[in-house]
């Protein structure tokens, strides 16, 4: 069968694409059927996990990322097949490093994993960096490190320092700013 509007060479990756993602959806639900045959609340469960994260799949932030990506690789002449397949995945909450499995659930288990993987990559000055830059202290993997008051004082003075011209232009627009209202 032809399809006018599709380039050549690239139906065989939509087709190999397609076969992927159903090929391995038919092995997790035969696995969830042999798993949990004797367990029907948690094969109803799988299926409730299963329905919100097809829904999931469809929020718009997730559809306009997609499509920006898909948009910027068109215009560089790109055929972006698995776009969305590589989105979903580094959306996922399991990532895999080698031979090891680092996993994560929920909002703030996710910002916990980044920055472990953070301090496995770039190491502990940068891991508690990036977690003292988003003020993340409800329980942070480097303790007392979300917050200025508490957190080590070398990565403090990194980041007022890199931080310092953008802080003095807020302080000379808020100056003009008051100049200006009397």
């Amino acid at each position: 069968m032809h399809i006018p509007f599709v380039p050549p060479g690239v139906r065989g990756r939509v087709v190999s694409m397609y076969a992927l993602l159903i090929g391995v959806n038919a092995g997790a639900w035969i696995w969830a059927l042999i798993a949990f045959h004797h367990y029907p609340v948690l094969l109803g469960t799988a299926l409730l996990a299963y329905t919100f994260g097809l829904r999931h799949a469809v929020d718009a932030d997730h559809i306009a990322a997609i499509d920006n990506v898909t948009r910027k690789l068109m215009q560089e002449s790109k055929r972006p097949v698995a776009v969305g397949f590589f989105f979903s995945l580094g959306h996922s909450t399991v990532v895999f490093d080698g031979t090891d499995r680092v996993t994560a659930a929920g909002v703030s288990a996710g910002l916990d994993l980044g920055f472990q993987l953070v301090r496995h990559y770039r190491g502990d000055f940068y891991a508690k960096g990036m977690e003292l830059l988003g003020e993340y202290d409800p329980q942070p993997p480097f303790p007392g490190g979300g917050n200025p008051r508490t957190a080590d004082k070398t990565v403090v003075e990194m980041l007022n320092l890199m931080h310092a011209p953008i802080v003095e232009k807020f302080r000379a627009v808020i100056q003009t700013a008051k100049t200006k209202s009397g």
